[in-house]
């Protein structure tokens, strides 16, 4: 248990390090913040500038608590999937993680325990904005917690899996049909210059 602790502890941390680009910790946090607080700042203003032909005060609570809750599709979900995007085609370290003594799946869980931190921290200062900035209200005993967490939790797993097998699919399936043209085109052109032997084979 303590050794399995102790992996995930070292995943966040790199996943931390590799999602702050080894900045300042002070200047990323301030950045994850700033970005969806800029957000909500401009459908602030796009609902102002509307002026009377926009719709009543209770839709823009809603439209403007909804888009808080978007950075959690923006940092986990979206983010999570292009992690193995980044490691497997950037980077060329994925097969080095698959082999680590973590493992892959601790690596993904610590990445994501550090996007979920960064995203329900911009989402708070995102809600505390507009609760006493832009008179964005909500009854508080018509939030079921409970519900609200499990759907959260439910919905990542769900559409991380989702979003890591379909960009697994896509870049294979890409770079397979990228390869296979290539060769083609090569085999074609070799041919029309008479040179198709063992040397322009592959």
């Amino acid at each position: 248990m303590r050794a399995a602790i102790a992996q995930l502890r070292s995943a966040a941390w790199l996943g931390w390090q590799i999602d702050t680009n080894w900045a300042d910790p002070f200047i990323f946090i301030v950045y994850a913040i700033l970005r969806p607080l800029a957000t909500g700042l401009i459908l602030a203003g796009v609902w102002w500038a509307a002026g009377a032909h926009a719709p009543s005060h209770a839709m823009f609570d809603a439209v403007y608590i909804g888009n808080a809750f978007h950075n959690f599709v923006t940092w986990v979900v979206i983010g999570l999937g292009w992690a193995i995007v980044e490691e497997r085609e950037d980077y060329e370290t994925l097969k080095y993680v698959f082999t680590s003594p973590m493992g892959l799946y601790t690596a993904l869980a610590g990445r994501a325990l550090v996007k979920l931190a960064i995203a329900a921290l911009g989402t708070v200062m995102v809600l505390v904005v507009g609760w006493f900035a832009l008179h964005v209200t909500w009854d508080w005993r018509a939030v079921k917690g409970w519900a609200l967490a499990l759907t959260l939790l439910l919905g990542c797993v769900t559409t991380v899996s989702a979003a890591l097998l379909g960009a697994l699919a896509v870049s294979t399936l890409v770079f397979a049909a990228l390869g296979r043209w290539g060769y083609v085109a090569l085999e074609t052109h070799a041919r029309r210059l008479g040179r198709l032997d063992q040397t322009t084979m592959f």
